[in-house]
């Protein structure tokens, strides 16, 4: 608990630092170009024509000039939504080096077991429930996941088909 709060922290104090460094007059608010700028700051790519479009149009509207800018509130919450999805990415990715302990880029129903065995060894006694898992999860029945079969295994939600 202690240490998502800190990265929480640590994730507001680097919006936040990008959003003031691409405040080139220090208004508040960004334009577009600005916007471009703290995007590269924060993720390292400058965001395409359409997902600087939706980030533009993700300001509220307000009284005043009708120039398009992005308030520091409404900053903060689209980088952060984009950093939680990018943490997100980045612990499947982490988890399924774990278990390719062969850096082979695919996992075999073994990899599993293995994992499963030092995790679960009750579970893992009887062998069917992991076997069943992994069939389920190897899409083309070819013997292995590849990290797109396991990235859509991890995020698939049934009250979502």
């Amino acid at each position: 608990l202690m240490h998502s709060m800190v990265s929480e922290a640590t994730r507001q104090l680097r919006i936040d630092d990008a959003f003031a460094n691409a405040d080139a007059d220090s208004d508040g608010r960004l334009c577009r170009g600005d916007v471009k700028v703290a995007w590269i700051e924060l993720f390292g790519y400058k965001p395409c024509r359409r997902e600087l479009d939706l980030i533009m149009q993700s300001q509220p509207a307000v009284a005043g000039p009708t120039d398009e800018f992005v308030t520091l509130d409404t900053f903060r919450r689209l980088a952060s939504a984009r950093m939680s999805r990018l943490d997100a990415d980045g612990q499947l990715r982490h988890a399924f080096a774990a278990l390719d302990s062969g850096g082979r880029n695919f996992l075999r129903a073994e990899d599993l077991r293995r994992a499963v065995g030092l995790l679960a060894p009750r579970l893992a006694a009887g062998g069917f429930a992991v076997d069943r898992a992994f069939a389920e999860v190897d899409a083309d029945a070819d013997g292995r996941v590849t990290y797109r079969d396991f990235e859509f295994a991890m995020k698939f939600d049934p009250d979502q088909q």
